[in-house]
């Protein structure tokens, strides 16, 4: 659908109701990474922090989340820590809502 601005980097919320937002990143092996799923209207949203258990190559890390959110909220992802990895050629990195 047309819910998520691929320009910002949100997703807005159609309807009242729980949505589940799936996140992966890609990271550099040893490095550590701190993101938040920002919200347009709640002040409380989920953080993912996880280190890279590679030795020597990318590494990737996955997490669904269920949040409830209203009609019209906006939901993005904050990179609070670290660096992300990854470009459109080897698509380590996506954000998708539903």
């Amino acid at each position: 659908g047309s819910a998520f601005d691929g320009a910002s980097g949100q997703y807005t919320c159609p309807v009242t109701g729980i949505y589940l937002f799936s996140i992966t990143v890609g990271l550099s092996a040893g490095d550590r990474l701190r993101l938040q799923l920002k919200s347009s209207v709640n002040s409380v949203v989920p953080e993912l922090t996880r280190g890279s258990t590679a030795h020597d190559a990318l590494d990737t890390i996955s997490r669904p989340i269920l949040l409830p959110c209203e009609a019209g909220e906006k939901i993005g992802l904050k990179l609070l820590n670290g660096k992300i990895t990854g470009d459109s050629t080897d698509m380590l990195s996506s954000f998708a809502g539903f």
